[in-house]
């Protein structure tokens, strides 16, 4: 009868059980895509520049200094609570605190379809002057999880 051949291993029958059990948990999946229910990544990238980490901060944070790395229009207010775009609006975001030279710490969305909309990460950027160059870390917390390698990327690209 039809209940044993179930049972058996036969190619034609096990390909049956095995799509039900791997689309019985996916109506569940949409339901964890609500926005307060982000899973989120911390990003970290590290560079050192042979520049002074006043220079550094005045190239991250001056609207007429960002488009030289950016190479795309910017638009930023150095000072908490204003917001800032970079790459013409590809980056959008509210500046949090700056210590001149030491630290920016900033809200940061990427404008981007697999970006959640109306969620924002905290980008930290932290300057340690060297004598004849500055480190420099730009830790992301709160990047959605799955977008990890290609947040990494874009910090790196900086």
């Amino acid at each position: 009868g039809q209940p044993s051949r179930v049972g058996t291993p036969a190619p034609g029958t096990s390909t049956v059980p095995t799509p039900t059990t791997s689309s019985s948990p996916a109506p569940a999946q949409p339901k964890k895509v609500e926005p307060k229910k982000i899973t989120t990544k911390v990003v970290t990238a590290e560079a050192n520049f042979q520049a002074s980490a006043d220079d550094l901060f005045a190239l991250l944070t001056d609207e007429k200094r960002i488009p030289a790395w950016t190479r795309a229009p910017a638009q930023s207010t150095p000072q908490a609570g204003s917001d800032y775009a970079l790459f013409g609006g590809g980056v959008k975001g509210k500046y949090v605190s700056l210590t001149p030279s030491r630290e920016i710490v900033q809200t940061w969305a990427l404008q981007s379809p697999t970006w959640p909309e109306g969620h924002f990460a905290t980008l930290t950027t932290t300057l340690e002057q060297s004598s004849d160059s500055t480190k420099t870390v730009f830790k992301l917390d709160g990047v959605p999880t799955g977008m990890e390698e290609e947040i990494k990327r874009n910090l790196e690209g900086y």
